[in-house]
This record gives structure tokens, sequence and C-alpha cells, in this order.
């Protein structure tokens, strides 16, 4: 069943549908509605009806509700699009956590915990909230594990504890292996919110106007970028905000020794220790090779005066290089 996506406010508006569209119209190739008035009832029955290796878009529409379930995309799902209703509440959550026995016995580990795991090339959510609805007390616990490429996460919420959103990219090679390119993940407009290292991986990752919400005294990320990867984690125009009783949160540590983060053009909540950056190990900023670096950032957090001293300070130079264009290669 093919339809068109509509919302009839006043009047018809295609815009409604998702960010960024201009006055393009999407049409969906399946809807999945959790009362069964759609083609399926959950996304995971959607994906397998998806083709494998469509070289042109696929369109999920979901309806507005709460869907429980654990999704996996595989990489075969390619030129994939899914959307949510604008201004709705569509939720896909799951609970899972890194301690608990698989299948053989064995603990899942981090990457299994994911709500979604996503391994498709050329991916687009709009309008979804992505959650891992775990308790912080159990550890480690993903919302949403990227594993494709070039995917994108338009008003989009991702929500949990420690480790919300895993970055993985071609995951971690050893420290001495070379990687010229990793992966690559855009998040526009996102709410992103978590304890501790809740933003992590190896993969470079832009963040353009979303807001970060630090929900404990702890570190937003933990980069593990590859030897010779031009980028690591890039923050543009973003909101650092916290919860109630949070006033000590890190920028980041650094993963890996050759961890990159930045940020530029942020505004910076007072949950910003002054320090800015923690070394996690001393090893790894004593070899020089973490690179932790901001830009005219704003806010009672973004005074540099007490920043450690191994990390940067960019010129307005400088800077052009981590601008969306030069990193994503379009705007």
């Amino acid at each position: 069943m093919k339809i068109f996506i509509y919302f009839f406010l006043v009047i018809l508006s295609v815009t409604d549908i998702t960010a960024n569209a201009g006055d393009s119209l999407y049409q969906a190739d399946f809807v999945v509605s959790a009362d069964g008035s759609g083609n399926f009832k959950t996304l995971s029955e959607a994906i397998v009806a998806v083709p494998d290796f469509c070289d042109r878009e696929t369109v999920v529409f979901l309806e507005e509700g709460i869907y429980q379930e654990k999704v996996n995309i595989p990489s075969s799902k390619k030129n994939l699009r899914i959307i949510g209703r604008p201004g709705g509440q569509t939720v896909i959550t799951w609970h899972d956590s890194a301690r608990l026995p698989g299948k053989t016995g064995v603990r899942i580990g981090t990457p299994g915990t994911a709500t979604i795991i996503n391994a498709a090339d050329s991916f687009v959510a709009e309008n979804i909230t992505i959650e891992n609805s775990s308790e912080p007390a159990v550890g480690q616990a993903v919302a949403l594990l990227c594993m494709g490429d070039r995917q994108r996460y338009i008003n989009c919420h991702i929500k949990g504890n420690h480790d919300t959103l895993f970055l993985y990219g071609i995951g971690n090679l050893k420290e001495d292996e070379l990687c010229s390119r990793n992966k690559c993940y855009l998040f526009v407009n996102c709410l992103i919110e978590g304890t501790t290292d809740f933003i992590f991986g190896s993969a470079t990752a832009y963040f353009k106007e979303c807001t970060i919400l630090s929900k404990k005294n702890s570190y937003i990320t933990a980069a593990s970028t590859c030897k010779g990867q031009q980028y690591g984690f890039i923050f543009d125009s973003c909101s650092l905000i916290a919860a109630k009783n949070v006033d000590h949160v890190f920028l980041g540590r650094p993963w890996r020794i050759h961890a990159q983060t930045v940020f530029f053009n942020c505004f910076l909540g007072t949950h910003i220790c002054p320090e800015g950056w923690s070394d996690w190990k001393k090893a790894i900023v004593q070899s020089g090779t973490a690179f932790y670096a901001e830009y005219n950032n704003k806010g009672p957090g973004a005074g540099t005066g007490k920043r450690v001293v191994w990390s940067r300070q960019l010129t307005s130079e400088e800077i052009e290089k981590y601008k969306l264009k030069a990193v994503w290669g379009e705007e």
C-alpha cells in the first residue's frame, strides 16, 4: 500500500512532515501504526519488508505511539527514511543493559544493549524518539548504535543514561592502525540526553543546533577517534543544559589516544566545570595525540581561563575546517 503523507492544520502543509524539506512531498511506501490501521504494527516488521540494496529511497511513516521493540536495521536496507509525525509522540523504546545475559548465557555487552542497531548507509530519521529505558544504576545501556555511513537524524530525541548514543562507525581499531576516513553521522535539531559518556565512539559525528542534556555530574563525550582520522565529534551551535542539581560536568574525556572533540558557537550552562575536559588516563593526555578544542562558545560555562592546559582555543581561520560543509560535504 502506498499513501501520500499529508497533514491538515488550517491548510494543507507538506513541510510539516520533515525539517528542511522545502516543498517536497514524501510518498510513504509503508505505514506503521500500533493500532493496526497501517501496513504493520511494529517498525521491525516494516524493516523486513523494505527492499534490500534499493537505489531509490524507501519511506516508512510511523504513526504516533509507543513502540516497545528492539529494532535491527541491517546494511542491506540502504536509502531508508523513517518519519514520525511532527510534534507528536513517536517513541521506540527498549530496556537492555550490558550485564544482561544473552541467549548463550554470556553478557550481551554494550553494543548488544542498543534499542536501535542501525547498519544502513544513506539513512534518515525524522521526528522520532529513540529510548533505552533502563535505570541509571544498571550501567551501559545504549539507545542508538550507528554503524552505517552517512546517516542523518533530524528533530529526534535520543534518550538514555549511561552510553546513550554509540557512534560506532568502523569500531575501535588498534591504537597504531591508520584510518583515513571513518563513517559519518549528522544530527540536526536533536535532543540527546544521558549521564556518563553518553555520546561516544570512533566515528565522525556532526551535531548542528542540538540540545545536549546532562542528567548527572559526569562526562558528555568519550571519543575513540582512530589514528589518521580527520574528524571526531563536532558540536556546532548546540545548547548544553543540565537537570536539576547537576553542576559539575566535563565536555569530554578521551576513550582512546587519538580522541577528537570540538565545541564551537555553543551555549555552555553553569554545569560545565571550569577545567572543561578530563584526562581519564594521564598517559593519553601526555602522549599529545588527543585533540580537544573550543571556539566562540557562550554562557556561564564557556570561560576559558581555567581550562586544562592541553586543550585548545581555535582561531577564526582554524574553525573553518570544522564547519558543516567542510565535514559533511553539503549543507
